[in-house]
């Protein structure tokens, strides 16, 4: 079908392109030469180039528009009703591009204008083909049918047209990207599949169908982090056996946190954007106040900053910490900050890990923007930091409000949201943080951002050693 409308499309070309060099002018050789076999040719003759033989004859006879190459005699025909289009417009540029000829008695170059337009005809085509067959049978078109599909209940049709879509564009969306970099897009496409099932009923809110479909991709492949966490996550028990390794006092496996990162990376900064995030920017203004009261202007030159993400913290607080470290535990979010540069040293791995490598008292000022949420018990990286920070040192960061505060004994302080991430109560901040040895000098609090039309609420500490 595509074949037969590309051919139609070059027929239907060459005749316009003929058809308008005769309404520039059309050379047929001299008049012995027009002899048309049949009333039909006769026809087209005159109505496709506007040629009659009374017409040649009469230009002919006239002695009119007549000239001579190669040994042979021309005529010339002007036909008024088919003029060429204003060279600066549209209609200029496309005659310009596949009907215009310096001399229409040079046949080599109409043969040559005929070959170009072709030329240029066909990549237009192909360019059309190709976006129409992207739009028919690309990633996205993979994706919007796999959703389609899975909301009429045909799951095993919508986790092939998952993982199709895996094949295809790993980096499609982020939890697509999730599963290729976590490597179970690779290893176990259809558990692969089921998770994008569950994440996609998750996002609707059916965390029923949600947990139903993660149980699955975690059955098929024991070592999946995101489908044990998110099940986690939804108040759901995980056999120990399928737990993931996770760091201590955590309650988000760093597989998980280094997989959703990575598929995150790309679109991290837009997302955040959309979502109008504003915690680098309250942890910076927190941070400014606090060194504004205390009359510090000076560079504070040995500062680290945990989980940087994409770098969006380090220009805020250039004046102030410089030269600037970071960890994270995502690869592809520290490319996307070295190339937004501001740092000295990026270094991948776990914070606490990070932070036991530092030598004691080595630190003047420690940033957490949004990483927190991450963490479960605070007490451990509190300690650690403690440990690695000086007299007189700073620890900033945000966390996700947990709205039941002081906490209640089955909160213990801190709980993991259905999001998978982790809220803390101020109380409970304020007490672990005192109990490592740091005293609270400010904390504020507002929207860290807004999923949908709410606010995500969270408060930002500003802690010194003791």
């Amino acid at each position: 079908m595509a074949m037969t409308c590309y051919l139609v499309g070059v027929v239907g070309l060459l005749i316009t392109n003929f058809w308008f060099m005769a309404g520039q002018r059309l050379t047929l050789q001299a008049l012995a030469h027009y002899e048309p076999t049949s009333c039909i040719m006769e026809w087209l003759h005159d109505a496709v180039f506007g040629i009659s033989e009374e017409r040649l004859a009469a230009a002919q006879h006239t002695g009119k528009r007549t000239r001579k190459k190669d040994g042979k005699t021309y005529v010339e025909l002007v036909v008024p009703r088919r003029k060429v289009p204003y060279p600066v417009s549209f209609g200029g540029a496309i005659h310009r591009l596949f009907f215009y000829v310096d001399d229409q008695f040079d046949s080599d170059q109409i043969v040559l204008q005929v070959l170009r337009s072709l030329t240029i005809f066909s990549i237009l085509v192909l360019f059309v083909q190709t976006s129409i067959m992207d739009w028919m049978y690309g990633a996205g078109a993979h994706f919007a049918e796999a959703v389609a599909l899975q909301k009429r209940g045909e799951i095993d049709a919508a986790v092939q047209n998952y993982i199709t879509v895996l094949r295809q564009d790993p980096l499609h969306n982020p939890h697509v990207a999730a599963m290729h970099f976590s490597l179970l897009g690779l290893q176990h496409a259809w558990a692969a599949g089921l998770y994008l099932v569950a994440a996609s009923f998750h996002a609707t809110g059916d965390v029923a169908s949600a947990a139903r479909f993660y149980r699955q991709s975690l059955e098929q492949s024991p070592d999946n982090a995101l489908a044990s966490h998110a099940l986690r996550a939804l108040g759901h028990d995980v056999p120990a056996a399928d737990k993931p390794d996770t760091p201590p006092g955590s309650e988000v496996p760093l597989a998980y946190v280094r997989a959703a990162f990575d598929g995150y990376a790309a679109s991290y900064d837009s997302s955040m954007s959309r979502l109008a995030a504003r915690a680098p920017e309250m942890l910076a203004a927190a941070l400014g106040e606090v060194l504004a009261a205390a009359d510090s202007s000076k560079t504070l030159h040995r500062t680290m900053e945990l989980g940087c993400g994409t770098g969006a913290l380090a220009p805020l607080v250039a004046r102030w910490a410089a030269p600037l470290d970071c960890v994270d535990a995502s690869p592809r979010m520290l490319d996307a900050a070295r190339r937004r540069g501001g740092y000295t040293a990026l270094a991948e791995g776990e914070m606490e890990e990070a932070l036991r490598a530092r030598d004691p008292g080595d630190l003047q000022l420690l940033l957490a923007a949004d990483v927190l949420p991450y963490k479960g018990d605070l007490g451990g990286i509190f300690r650690i930091a403690a440990r690695a920070t000086g007299p007189g040192g700073r620890f900033a960061f945000t966390v996700e409000a947990l709205m039941e505060d002081p906490p209640t004994a089955e909160t213990k302080g801190w709980q993991l949201l259905s999001n998978g991430r982790v809220a803390h109560s101020r109380h409970y901040v304020e007490t672990e943080a005192a109990h490592a040895g740091w005293e609270v000098q400010a904390v504020g609090g507002g929207a860290l951002r807004w999923e949908g039309a709410q606010a995500v609420a969270g408060h930002v500490f500003v802690l010194v050693k003791a």
